[in-house]
């Protein structure tokens, strides 16, 4: 562990001081300066509140105000208010929604290296191409905390702590639905296969019923504010997505690959959202065939969703909160440390771009 919390600590001061130092544009359409409440001395590190953390610390401050926003879940911003309040204005909103997302990484790894007892676990988390997430102003590490402590509750037989968590998971985002799957099959799979079928077997599991309820939750709320418990899937229109079959969403992608200039950033962008699209399918399959089935239709599950709103915008970004991922990026043994050393340098490429604005899932 104590390996580990060195390499912890050392990446997060990394991506801390080159947000602060890299060279940065100080004011796009997409980054915080635009709204008041946002200010500070510090605009580079601020830039890790651009695009979805702009939306975030608008919800947590004026609420949901806007039909577009509903497809952001609640919990991430109640929070953010929460600790706003709670320091009586001490942490800012900007402050509260970043230390948030940096307590509950923090979280994440403690969790996970309790679930594996591996450092090699948590350098390919840390090194994962788009980790850097994990400590801007997005809902990815509350997700991946809850996520893990659901995970850890279901294998300590805790279940009643388990919906609980589960509970809270599903009002932090929509893969709340696919957590459920997961746990459940986890579930199913460690039961005496002359057990799996018998209906009484399943009661000890009954809080798992309350990850939808979450959902259910949200969309009550959603029904009394604007009078649709589905907005936050109508919402998806307003981000210029439609439901489609999944297809259809890569035919488009080759069609941008083909008639779109490579001198354009869209194009690389879409090649990038692709290729993580290629690989979370390889690596489901190598779970698959490893007979670890519960991750490997978590994170299949995980990576097609987004393919049945036309696009794969935010596919890179999606996966990277479905733990198993990184257990078996654990195990490659040959050509690990060319893998590892091409990974961090991804990273702080995406990281690059991400603080000067240019969106890259």
């Amino acid at each position: 562990m104590k390996k580990s919390l060195i390499y912890v600590f050392v990446w997060i001061a990394v991506i801390y001081i080159l947000a602060i130092f890299l060279p940065q544009v100080t004011h796009t359409t997409y980054s915080y300066e635009r709204y008041p409440y946002t200010l500070s001395r510090f605009e580079n590190f601020y830039h890790l509140l651009n695009f979805d953390g702009v939306h975030y610390q608008k919800i947590a401050q004026y609420g949901y105000n806007l039909e577009f926003a509903t497809a952001f879940f609640p919990l991430y911003p109640l929070l953010i208010k929460g600790f706003n309040l709670a320091s009586f204005g001490l942490l800012s909103i900007p402050l509260s929604t970043l230390f948030i997302s940096l307590l509950t990484f923090m979280g994440s790894l403690i969790l996970l290296w309790r679930l594996t007892k591996s450092d090699k676990v948590i350098v390919s988390l840390l090194l994962f191409p788009l980790s850097f997430f994990f400590l801007v102003g997005y809902n990815e590490s509350l997700f991946l905390f809850l996520s893990l402590l659901a995970y850890t509750f279901l294998k300590q037989k805790k279940y009643f702590w388990m919906g609980v968590v589960g509970y809270l998971a599903t009002l932090t985002r929509f893969y709340g639905v696919l957590l459920f799957v997961f746990l459940f099959l986890e579930y199913f799979f460690s039961l005496a296969k002359k057990k799996r079928f018998v209906l009484k077997s399943y009661l000890p599991v009954w809080p798992l019923l309350l990850l939808p309820l979450g959902l259910l939750t949200y969309m009550v709320y959603l029904y009394f504010t604007f009078g649709d418990p589905l907005q936050f899937i109508h919402a998806q229109s307003l981000w210029r997505r439609s439901i489609t079959f999944p297809l259809r969403t890569i035919y488009r992608y080759f069609r941008i690959f083909l008639t779109v200039s490579p001198k354009i950033v869209q194009y690389w962008v879409a090649l990038f959202e692709f290729l993580f699209f290629l690989f979370g399918l390889w690596v489901s399959l190598k779970l698959w065939l490893r007979k670890e089935f519960s991750s490997a239709i978590y994170l299949l599950t995980a990576t097609l969703v987004s393919s049945f709103t036309g696009t794969l915008q935010s596919v890179p970004r999606y996966i990277i909160t479905v733990f198993p991922l990184y257990i078996f990026l654990s195990g490659i043994k040959k050509g690990r440390r060319v893998y590892l050393i091409v990974s961090g340098v991804l990273q702080l490429v995406l990281l690059f771009l991400f603080l000067n604005s240019i969106f890259v899932a």
